[in-house]
């Protein structure tokens, strides 16, 4: 689950109002995802998913310019991938540590 607030992406453009998602706000907005992904059978996993929820949630009533959002969004996805790209790190430099 996602807690981080509209803050962080406020840093770098000064645009954005700060707010903090519950989660049911994130439960019911991937909720409204799902039908999406199951229809166009997109291959998405749970953490990506609350991804695309938490931009759109962060930015549905954002004051920025679009190239402010994009670029916070894109911000938002690398900071997302970085602990998945630790992990493939650690496991490649060694990997038997990692099998069971």
């Amino acid at each position: 689950m996602l807690h981080r607030t509209r803050q962080a992406a406020a840093t770098r453009f000064g645009t954005l109002r700060d707010i903090e998602l519950t989660p049911a706000q994130m439960d019911k907005a991937v909720t409204a995802l799902l039908p999406f992904v199951h229809e166009w059978r997109l291959s998405l996993n749970p953490e990506d998913l609350h991804e695309l929820a938490y931009a759109v949630l962060m930015h549905f009533d954002s004051e920025a310019p679009f190239e402010a959002i994009d670029a916070a969004v894109r911000d938002q996805i690398a900071d997302a991938r970085r602990p998945a790209e630790k992990l493939y790190r650690t496991q490649a430099e060694d990997p038997s540590e990692h099998d069971s």
